[in-house]
């Protein structure tokens, strides 16, 4: 049976042992992001899609898997799928018409090789896993490729569907799950998100190494309105993750339905705080967001 929210039940021997095989997986992941994305060159460096995201989603797919009832093994595949599904981020730089440079990234591309490391990780760590768990691990992390959805002026997740199998659920929720399951991480990687993206506006702080007279002052309220406009959007983004919840929950016994929905209790506080984030960085000067922003940007 699913498990109610708080429910704690003591390990069992084979959740011990599943438990370490995941710690190995998810510690081997980690080490990963690290090197590619938190060392090397400034611009390869992520802001959002590092380490920290991803214990976020690990810990937020361990919660919907128990949730949703799943088994010891299941329970384990879905964290090792939750643990890979971002370790590759190939991207190149997107200039627009209106001046900026977005980072875009080669998605579809990445979440197939991060699959393919997941694999590759699990056929040589030495456990015994067969053909259909690695589909299973597979089938997970491809499905967190993100469209946009118009109508709700949101992100989706187009695989996720009534059909899928848990593991895939479990893990394409956690990706998304933020502003729904944590108001303070949603907060937090709405705004990395931004930085990660934007990189004409990282590379202008950077390159005026604290002396903000480097960069122009129409380039200064350019960037500021930008800035302000995104978190504005990040309202809408947050309303319309919380409008998709029921249609992705479709499929599930409505025990489990109940119970997972259960966790995803603080949209109302994320769409508040998005709200309260665009109008104090409206009141900012540009200098001051971007402290914020980059606080490592100026050698203090």
């Amino acid at each position: 049976m699913p498990h109610t929210p708080g429910e704690n039940q003591p390990p069992s021997k084979a959740e011990s042992v599943e438990s370490l095989v995941a710690a190995r997986a998810l510690t081997f992941a980690l080490a990963s992001i690290k090197e590619r994305f938190e060392t090397g060159p400034q611009e390869d460096r992520l802001a959002f899609h590092n380490q920290e995201h991803t214990q976020g989603v690990v810990r937020r797919a361990e919660t919907i898997a128990k949730a949703m009832g799943l088994s010891v093994r299941e329970q384990l595949l879905t964290q090792i799928a939750a643990a890979f599904h971002d370790v590759v981020q190939k991207w190149e730089p997107d200039a627009k018409e209106n001046g900026a440079v977005i980072r875009k990234r080669f998605t579809v591309a990445n979440e197939k090789e991060s699959a393919d490391e997941a694999i590759a990780w699990m056929q040589a760590s030495g456990e015994s896993f067969t053909e259909d768990e690695y589909a299973l691990v597979r089938a997970a992390i491809t499905a967190t490729v993100p469209t946009w959805d118009p109508e709700n002026g949101t992100v989706k997740q187009k695989d996720l569907d009534s059909e899928v199998h848990p593991i895939t659920r479990a893990v394409a929720l956690a990706d998304l799950g933020a502003a729904g399951m944590e108001t303070a991480v949603s907060n937090k990687e709405g705004i990395a998100l931004f930085v990660e993206e934007n990189l004409d506006f990282t590379n202008a702080i950077r390159g005026a190494k604290g002396d903000m007279s480097q960069i122009s002052a129409e380039d200064q309220e350019r960037f500021k309105r930008r800035c302000v406009q995104y978190l504005e959007r990040q309202v809408m983004f947050i309303q319309g993750r919380q409008k998709l919840l029921e249609h992705e929950l479709e499929g599930l016994e409505e025990s489990a339905r109940v119970y997972v929905a259960a966790h995803f209790s603080q949209f109302d506080a994320s769409i508040t705080q998005a709200k309260a984030d665009a109008q104090s960085f409206d009141l900012l000067s540009f200098e001051d967001i971007a402290r914020r922003l980059i606080p490592d940007a100026f050698g203090e």
